[in-house]
């Protein structure tokens, strides 16, 4: 834990903040709910640094989520799928008044 601690204390915390300001894809930030190490009001504090952040806690889970119990690993496992799966399409179909058949928008 003390190496853990000292690692942190000595990085370079603004070349990190510019390094997460370049990040161009979504971020999924999960937390358990007792978390000690990474509280999840802190791990938000991301959102500052980095543009698409999303958040999710796990309730009644720690640090270690797919380690602690099963229905934390199965939240947080289904957190992650609905993170990574894709938006639903729009409909695209439009129906002009007396049409019969749908005319698809181009």
């Amino acid at each position: 834990m003390h190496h853990h601690i000292s690692h942190v204390l000595s990085a370079d915390t603004q070349n990190q903040l510019k390094a997460a300001k370049r990040i161009n894809v979504p971020v999924l930030f999960m937390n358990g709910e007792w978390d000690a190490y990474t509280a999840a009001s802190d791990a938000r504090l991301f959102s500052r640094h980095i543009h698409d952040c999303h958040f999710t806690t796990i309730k009644s889970a720690g640090h270690f989520l797919d380690m602690e119990h099963r229905n934390a690993c199965l939240d947080a496992r289904n957190a992650l799928r609905h993170f990574l799966s894709p938006a639903p399409e729009p409909d695209r179909t439009r129906h002009l008044l007396g049409q019969t058949y749908p005319a698809f928008a181009t």
